[in-house]
């Protein structure tokens, strides 16, 4: 979709609280977050949210993900994926009770590497196959083509974010 999902789209971005948590130019560590599985009737593994993210203070996390996005008044498809870029987010709701997976310990320069490649990442219609899953994947595809992280380190991360087993992967 064009503009990663935003063309079409009315209104504003999510807020991003960068402003009250700015990230630090230290080395924090970086996670893949993977958030429960819905407990709707019928949600399978397929329906389970993938991010990346890193904590910039206490209770105030970096997040680069998709966000699924419903505007009635938008041009179709809705809803739809859109990732608004690299977003801060205070308190509870900045991971909740999501599985983290350790990415690695990184820079501020490789942080703002990481936001940079996730803005070229393509973001595709809903076609009741390609997801938030999806689109991480390629995103650290693009760290491990770029040497953000090695060979061994995305095999890590993506035997890791199997869900094969279920039963909440197995924490």
């Amino acid at each position: 979709m064009a503009e990663q999902g935003r063309v079409g789209l009315s209104g504003l971005a999510p807020i991003d609280n960068a402003w009250q948590a700015p990230d630090p130019n230290v080395e924090l560590n970086v996670f893949v977050l993977v958030y429960p599985p819905p407990t709707a009737p019928g949600s399978g593994p397929r329906d389970v949210h993938w991010g990346l993210a890193w904590e910039v203070s206490k209770d105030a996390w970096r997040h680069v993900e998709l966000e699924t996005h419903n505007d009635l008044q938008a041009p179709p498809p809705q809803p739809r994926y859109v990732y608004w870029g690299a977003r801060t987010k205070l308190g509870a709701q900045a991971t909740g009770d999501a599985r983290k997976i350790l990415v690695g310990s990184m820079s501020l320069a490789k942080r703002l590497e990481i936001e940079s490649l996730a803005r070229t990442i393509p973001v595709m219609e809903p076609n009741g196959h390609w997801n938030c899953q999806h689109w991480l994947v390629a995103l650290i595809g693009e760290m491990l083509r770029v040497k953000l992280i090695d060979q061994r380190t995305w095999d890590s991360v993506i035997a890791q974010t199997s869900y094969t087993s279920h039963s909440y992967f197995r924490r």
